[in-house]
């Protein structure tokens, strides 16, 4: 497994980077993670603490995020609107207070009050933060964590989750897919932008699997989830690839396992 980690970073950014060892953020409570709510799941848009308007992700250029950085602010716009049309979705999205556990989540819940969404991602302003100082200032890691929950999306809408939950005692295969189309996303802004740096990116993978095996919560190890990535990642560069391939690749892969 390690090989092929090393690989997806040496196609991001042509080097390799040792592992972290501390995981960047928490993933939900077991009870959060159970298979009725699943993975990196938003049980309602009230339990969320929003604690700022939500955007719909196809007009997020025009947005201001308020995270004290102007620029930051038109690269997290400019990102969400790549994603939502490379990924054919349109979810509404916002921060949320997550000071109880660094986090990101998703909810095929609708906010009435974006029109023309369908879908709604919520970013914890902490995880936000974190990220930034912690990991990656440029915001690469963002962009990945972002994809990985459009990839929710994704699953939410085509209704995929029952068929990768069916007959599972975790979340495992529910979140490797998303990370296969996490990985395609980032792999077609390589593809588009070959100057783009995604070595923190696919060192996210890495760093947020987890060895809970026992737990409905359990998201896949960090080579699974390096692996995942890998994959989507690859297909992502090949120009003859498409997101209706990747999906079914995904769908093979995480049933496999």
């Amino acid at each position: 497994m390690r090989p092929v980690r090393r690989r997806f970073l040496k196609l991001a950014c042509g080097c390799c980077l040792a592992a972290k060892s501390a995981a960047a953020f928490a993933w939900p409570s077991e009870e959060e993670n159970a298979l009725g709510g699943g993975g990196c799941y938003l049980n309602s848009l009230e339990s969320a603490k929003i604690s700022k308007a939500f955007y719909s992700a196809a007009d997020a250029d025009t947005a201001g995020f308020g995270s004290g950085n102007g620029d930051l602010d038109k690269f997290l716009g400019r990102a969400l609107v790549r994603a939502a049309s490379e990924l054919g979705i349109n979810p509404a999205f916002g921060f949320y207070d997550d000071s109880d556990g660094p986090n990101a989540k998703a909810s095929p819940e609708v906010d009435g009050n974006v029109p023309g969404t369908w879908g709604t991602v919520v970013f914890g302003r902490t995880l936000f933060k974190g990220e930034l100082s912690n990991y990656d200032p440029s915001g690469m890691t963002i962009l990945a964590i972002i994809a990985h929950e459009f990839g929710h999306i994704i699953q939410f809408k085509r209704g995929l989750r029952e068929v990768l939950l069916e007959q599972q005692s975790t979340v495992k295969r529910l979140e490797l897919h998303a990370d296969v189309l996490a990985g395609y996303y980032l792999g077609r802004r390589k593809a588009q932008t070959p100057s783009l740096s995604f070595l923190s990116a696919g060192e996210v993978f890495h760093r947020i699997g987890d060895t809970n095996f026992n737990s409905p919560g359990h998201h896949g190890t960090p080579d699974e989830r390096a692996n995942a990535s890998q994959i989507g990642f690859t297909q992502g560069l090949n120009e003859a690839s498409d997101l209706e391939q990747v999906i079914q690749i995904g769908i093979n892969h995480v049933t496999q396992l």
